[in-house]
């Protein structure tokens, strides 16, 4: 059976063990993993920030970010609580006003500066969960998801990465047609890498007419519309009333619940089950879906690096052994980036060994 996240092996039951789940890999399945704002506050919760900066939400984000004196100067008939209304208020009323202009600025400069902490992360932990064939995207400005797979990146093979709303850690290059690091310039070419547009005014987030949103959206759309693709996480995103052309989006590249009623959707989020499963019941297929309230109960921590393989041998298992195979769930107390590197190391050593043999194979 299940239980947040992670098969338990049935004590009357024969089952692979955890030394099996780590040497089994495959090569077919993926998993997408899509992040909210509330995965970036998760991974705050449990290690603060580099600098102590917190993650705003939309309704305390005037406060966080500092925008207080702006909002004082502003028409009454155009302040609002939550920052998306406000911002868009703003933008219909002027889109080239002082206001406006100085809000970019801040909110730009307030993300920016944000720097993961030494320790092992939530990030640190979701970027080597997955591999080359599964994708992770993201709704969040913050630098963590890009920072984390900087430091990462030598360990082990990475996921690929879509940046929904834009980001702080990337740029664009018209001129090269492809992203690096924000405010940088190309080593080869000496084109600069444009800082991405972060702000969009509700009702007007128009995701193909900035070319590197347009460019991001279509890698998480083809993503979700392959077959190849047996789960999706949402992690920490609530599917708001603001993003409607989003959730559109994403419907429309996953199709209807039925037509993937054999696939795995999966739930990270605070709030109560039914809460949840009412936003995404579009995406579900029956009883096909797991819901947990932190990153560690999850299908990802449960098998990291396996999640695809773990889908398979539990969903449509070749033997009883698979059905009852036993899941590897790393350790949350993990201190120091090296322990972290250090337990998904004979995970990493099993899959360079499966593209070895593969290689062999083909020749």
């Amino acid at each position: 059976m299940t239980v947040g996240g992670q098969l338990k092996q049935h004590p009357t039951m024969p089952g692979k063990s955890k030394e099996d789940r780590i040497k089994t890999v495959f090569g077919g399945g993926g998993h997408v993993v899509i992040l909210g704002a509330g995965a970036s506050i998760a991974s705050t919760f449990r290690n603060p920030e580099f600098n102590g900066k917190r993650l705003p939400s939309m309704d305390n984000f005037i406060e966080v970010v500092g925008l207080d004196d702006i909002v004082q100067k502003i028409p009454q008939n155009l302040v609002a609580k939550n920052f998306e209304e406000l911002y868009s208020n703003l933008y219909k009323s002027n889109p080239k006003s002082d206001e406006i202009l100085e809000i970019e600025r801040r909110v730009y400069e307030y993300f920016k500066d944000m720097k993961l902490p030494d320790e092992p992360t939530i990030y640190d932990h979701l970027i080597l969960s997955l591999r080359p064939k599964d994708l992770i995207a993201t709704f969040n400005w913050d630098p963590f998801l890009y920072q984390a797979f900087i430091r990462n990146g030598e360990v082990a093979d990475m996921p690929y990465m879509a940046f929904l709303h834009g980001t702080v850690a990337l740029g664009y290059s018209k001129e090269e047609k492809r992203s690096g690091p924000a405010g940088w310039y190309s080593k080869a070419t000496k084109n600069y890498f444009e800082p991405t547009r972060l702000l969009y005014p509700n009702g007007e987030k128009n995701y193909y007419d900035d070319e590197f949103i347009s460019i991001e959206w279509k890698r998480l759309q083809a993503w979700l519309h392959s077959k190849d693709t047996r789960r999706v996480t949402i992690f920490g995103y609530g599917a708001p009333s603001s993003d409607k052309e989003a959730v559109k989006i994403l419907n429309k590249a996953w199709g209807t619940s039925n037509k993937r009623n054999m696939e795995q959707f999966e739930i990270i989020d605070i709030r109560e089950e039914e809460i949840v499963r009412k936003n995404w019941d579009k995406f579900i297929h029956s009883h096909h879906y797991d819901y947990s309230t932190d990153y560690f109960s999850s299908s990802l921590a449960a098998n990291p690096r396996r999640t695809s393989e773990s889908y398979f041998q539990h969903i449509m298992p070749m033997t009883i052994d698979e059905a009852f195979s036993e899941s590897n769930p790393v350790p949350k107390d993990i201190k120091t980036m090296k322990e972290l590197w250090d337990w998904h190391k004979p995970l990493i050593e099993a899959e360079n060994e499966w593209k070895l043999q593969n290689s062999k194979a083909k020749k």
